[in-house]
């Protein structure tokens, strides 16, 4: 009579014939009157003591089935795709398959020295989150006392190894066990000095800034607005200063020479005082023909310029009462009485 096989949850493996042997598993299965059955009875308990311990599984597992992987050390259960480490972590260079992963499972990667855990779709890394091949990186939170014995809770940005900045919300603290490029440490980020001195800069752009090289914004002059300086101002070169929309007045150096002009076609330069609070033109150079006058304050302050002839006079463009010239063809000194130019008569 035929020997029916069943497995755990009753349902039927295999049916061995009288006389027979059945090998669709990786244990030989005996029918009745089978001779030498007990060489494959014996073999089987062997198998079984020994999870089929082998550098490579037992051929044709069925689901629970255990094997020792005697390659890497690890108990292993077929889960009817593959076999599974039953310990709680697999430690190898390569992730486990994840068909023979459930949610879960972790796996240490022996290459980078990171714990990772299968979400049931993938592998996700737990940490560090540096390998193992970049020394400690990334920020790292930590607890150091000051040179006072106090606790302060801070975060160190780390590469390679090296600290580069701390990220404190205390005031400004001394370590009391030093670390290197931070003789003190200050709220916000302090920056290692360590470092590159490129390194040591923020870069990109930011919106405002408290200070410029430890000046205030206040100590700027600005570029689009009136502004004003306690400090004396210097152009240290020839090209000098220039002044108005179109730059019409222009101060330069030309070798020890000082030049002012007014650089516009036509335009006059007029040089001016405060008297009594009032400002007087007291100088004026025409651009119209390249003349002089001065608006004299009194008679005897009247300044004396090179001879015009009568026509340079009358070419002066809006003269001021009071202005003061030579009039070579007369030989008399005018002076523009605010409707015409009058001569005057020294005594």
């Amino acid at each position: 009579m035929s020997y029916t096989i069943n497995l755990t949850d009753g349902a039927v493996f295999a049916t061995v014939a009288d006389g027979t042997i059945n090998t669709t598993s990786s244990m030989t299965l005996v029918g009745k009157n089978y001779a030498g059955y007990g060489q494959f009875v014996d073999t089987n308990f062997m198998h079984l003591l020994e999870n089929s311990s082998n550098v490579t599984p037992p051929p044709s597992p069925i689901t629970g089935q255990l094997w020792w992987d005697s390659g890497n050390n690890l108990l292993k259960a077929y889960n009817g795709t593959g076999f599974k480490v039953i310990s709680g972590a697999t430690a190898s260079a390569t992730a486990p398959a994840g068909s023979t992963s459930v949610a879960g499972d972790l796996w240490y990667n022996s290459v980078n020295a990171q714990l990772n855990v299968y979400t049931g779709a993938s592998w996700l890394l737990v940490g560090p989150q540096f390998t193992s091949g970049q020394g400690v990186t990334g920020a790292i939170a930590t607890t150091i006392n000051d040179n006072l014995g106090s606790p302060h809770n801070i975060i160190e940005l780390t590469v390679d190894n090296n600290v580069v900045g701390i990220i404190s919300k205390d005031a400004t603290f001394t370590p009391a066990i030093s670390i290197s490029g931070f003789t003190t440490v200050r709220p916000g980020i302090t920056l290692a000095t360590t470092v590159a001195t490129v390194a040591q800069l923020f870069q990109g752009t930011a919106t405002n800034s408290q200070a410029l090289n430890g000046l205030a914004s206040t100590d700027f002059m600005r570029a689009t607005a009136n502004t004003s300086t306690n400090g004396s101002l210097s152009i240290l070169n020839n090209a000098g200063l220039s002044v108005g929309t179109s730059g019409s007045f222009r101060a330069t150096v030309s070798s020890n020479d000082v030049v002012l002009r007014n650089q516009t076609s036509g335009g006059n330069l007029s040089i001016g005082v405060n008297v009594g609070g009032n400002t007087a033109t007291t100088f004026t150079m025409f651009g119209a023909n390249g003349s002089i006058a001065t608006t004299a304050l009194s008679l005897s302050s009247a300044l004396q310029f090179a001879s015009l002839t009568t026509g340079q006079v009358n070419a002066i463009g809006s003269p001021q009462a009071g202005m003061t010239v030579f009039n070579a063809d007369t030989g008399n000194i005018q002076v523009y009485n605010g409707t015409k130019w009058a001569n005057v008569t020294l005594t």
